[in-house]
C-alpha cells in the first residue's frame, strides 16, 4: 500500500523502474479480546423485543448470550484450524453480530504488513482457564469461559425458584481465587457473567426443556460443554423474528482493519463502582499509529477488539473481581492486565501518533449501528 505522493518535488524525476520496497517479516502476530462482543449481546437481545415480543418473552438473555458466545468459539476455531480443514457453517446470528464475527482475522496492516490473529486465551477441556489468578485473569477478562456462560443460566434458574437469595454469584469453588474473601465476586469484566434474574415461566421452560437444570446442561459436545438442543432453540426463535440475520460459512480468514486500532478509556470524571459496568462503559477514544478512515475508527470503538486496561484514578475496574469495589486489586494481577494487548508483534500498532478528536460514549454508537443493521429486511 504505497502512499500517494505525486505531488512531492521528486515524484516526477524517476519512472516505475525505480527502488521497489517489500515487507522484512513475511508475517506478524498479534491478538484481540472480546470484550466488546458481551455489550453487543445485550443490545441485540434488548432491540430484538421490539422486532418480536415472543422472542424475548420465551428466550432469556443468558441462553441467547450462551447462543452467540458459542458461534464466537465456533469462528475462532474455525480460524485456528482452517489451512487444509473443511469449514463449517454457522447458524444465523443477528446481522450485527455476524458483522463482528466477520471482522476477527488475519489483516494486511496500512504499511502492507501480513498479521496473523492469534489466540492466546482458549479453554481448557474443562471449559474454563483454571483458578482465576494473576497468571490469567487476563483470559476472562478477554474471552467468555464456556462454563461460565453456562453458569448464568442454571443461577438465573435457581433465582427463579428462590429470589431471596442474592442475585450475584460467584464462580464454581475450584475456580475462585485463593485471594478468597478479599476478592469479592466476579463483575461483568469476567465476560459472559452477569447478575442472576427473574425468569418468565415462559423462559424457565424454554431452559428446561432443552436440558438446563441448575446443577447441569447435558452438553453434547465433548471439548467445550455446549448444548446444541439449546443453541437450535435459540437460532430457531431468531429464525421467526423479523430482524436482519447474518448467514455465513468461514471461507475466509480475513478480518477488519478495525483490529490494528485500540481503545484507551477517558479518565474524566467521577469514577464510581458498579458490578454492572464494563472497563469499556466509559467514554473511550480510539488510537492509531498512522491515520485511519473515520468508519474504521468508530468501528474499532464499537468491537473493542484491543483495549489498553489501566488504573484509573486509584481504582483498577478492568478486573474480573472486584476486589473491594476495585480499590484492592493485587499488583501481581494489575501487571498482567495487558497481555492480550500487548502479545505478539504490536510494538508499532501500539503507538498512539493519531486518537480521535474526543472521548465517544461507544454505547450510544453501538445503539445506532445496531438499530440500522437489525432492521436492514424492513429497509430493502
Amino acid at each position: 500500500m504505497e502512499p500517494k505522493v505525486n505531488n512531492d518535488p521528486m515524484w516526477h524525476n524517476f519512472g516505475n523502474d525505480s527502488v521497489a520496497f517489500t515487507a522484512y517479516k513475511s508475517r506478524s502476530k498479534f491478538a484481540v479480546t472480546l470484550e466488546g462482543l458481551q455489550p453487543l449481546i445485550d443490545e441485540t437481545y434488548n432491540n430484538l423485543r421490539f422486532i418480536s415480543k415472543n422472542f424475548n418473552r420465551c428466550v432469556p438473555l443468558s441462553a441467547y448470550s450462551y447462543y452467540i458466545w458459542s458461534i464466537a468459539y465456533a469462528r475462532i476455531g474455525a480460524i485456528k484450524r482452517y489451512q487444509g480443514q473443511e469449514n463449517q457453517a454457522l447458524h444465523a446470528p443477528p446481522l450485527p453480530i455476524g458483522d463482528y464475527l466477520r471482522s476477527i482475522g488475519n489483516i494486511k496492516d496500512t504499511t502492507g504488513i501480513d498479521y496473523e490473529v492469534d489466540f492466546p486465551a482458549w479453554p481448557n477441556e474443562h471449559g474454563h482457564f483454571g483458578r482465576v489468578s494473576a497468571e490469567n485473569h487476563y483470559m476472562y477478562e478477554s474471552l467468555a469461559a464456556p462454563v461460565v456462560i453456562a453458569q448464568r443460566m442454571q443461577q438465573d434458574l435457581a433465582y427463579t425458584r428462590n429470589p431471596q437469595q442474592p442475585s450475584n454469584w460467584n464462580l464454581p469453588e475450584d475456580l475462585v481465587p485463593l485471594e478468597g474473601v478479599s476478592a469479592g465476586l466476579p463483575t461483568v469484566n469476567c465476560l459472559g457473567w452477569a447478575p442472576a434474574t427473574s425468569l418468565t415461566l415462559e423462559q424457565q421452560r424454554f431452559l428446561e426443556s432443552a436440558g438446563v437444570c441448575r446443577d447441569s446442561i447435558h452438553p453434547t459436545l465433548v471439548k467445550l460443554p455446549l448444548n446444541s438442543r439449546l443453541l437450535l432453540d435459540v437460532y430457531t426463535f431468531i429464525r421467526c423474528t423479523e430482524a436482519a440475520i447474518c448467514e455465513f460459512e468461514h471461507h475466509s480468514q480475513r478480518g477488519s482493519m478495525a483490529q490494528m486500532l485500540w481503545q484507551k478509556r477517558s479518565d474524566e470524571g467521577t469514577v464510581s463502582f458498579s458490578r454492572t459496568h464494563h472497563y469499556c462503559g466509559n467514554p473511550m477514544s480510539a488510537q492509531c499509529f498512522t491515520l485511519i478512515d473515520r468508519r474504521i475508527a468508530t468501528a474499532a470503538l464499537i468491537t473493542a477488539f484491543r483495549v489498553e486496561k489501566d488504573e484509573i484514578q486509584g481504582t483498577r475496574p478492568y478486573c474480573a473481581y472486584d476486589f473491594g469495589e476495585y480499590k484492592n486489586v493485587p499488583d501481581a494481577w494489575h501487571q498482567t492486565r495487558n497481555r492480550i494487548f500487548n502479545h505478539g508483534d504490536t510494538e508499532m500498532w501500539n503507538l498512539s501518533t493519531h486518537r480521535s478528536m474526543s472521548s465517544t460514549f461507544t454505547s450510544l454508537a453501538r445503539s445506532i449501528w445496531v438499530r440500522k443493521r437489525l432492521n436492514e429486511n424492513s429497509m430493502n
